[in-house]
């Protein structure tokens, strides 16, 4: 079994020649726009050892002044989206505006874009 936040890095890679790729959630300060994976849920499947993996892909930009953030960050998604869509093995469902949090202070933009991967364990994966 290939890792699902691998599975999700490499359908999302060629987003690396542009943007910076952040394999899970930790503190930052992004210099670069950046995508951040987050797992947030696991459920099991209908197939046996299958599992369905929820996931943020959190885009970040290091943009704080409203209008040139938002250009940023809503081409970002765009881009985000287009490879999610043309990805087999993901699918997503939402994507909502937040707040990236530096220092303990909400500043920098995001957008919290939904996506789900389905896995099949084996054994010492």
């Amino acid at each position: 079994m290939t890792l699902p936040r691998t599975l999700i890095l490499a359908e999302i890679s060629s987003l690396a020649t542009d943007h910076a790729l952040v394999p899970y959630s930790r503190d930052i300060v992004p210099t670069k726009t950046t995508v951040m994976v987050r797992l947030d849920e696991v459920t099991p499947s209908s197939e046996r050892l299958a599992r369905k993996y929820t996931a943020a892909l959190v885009l970040i930009t290091p943009r704080q002044a409203p209008g040139p953030a938002d250009d940023e960050l809503d081409a970002l998604l765009e881009d985000v989206l287009y490879v999610v869509d043309n990805a087999p093995g993901l699918t997503w469902t939402d994507a909502k505006r937040g707040t990236f949090v530096v220092d303990g202070v909400p500043l920098l933009p995001t957008y919290e874009v939904t996506i789900t991967v389905h896995t099949v364990h084996t054994r010492g994966a």
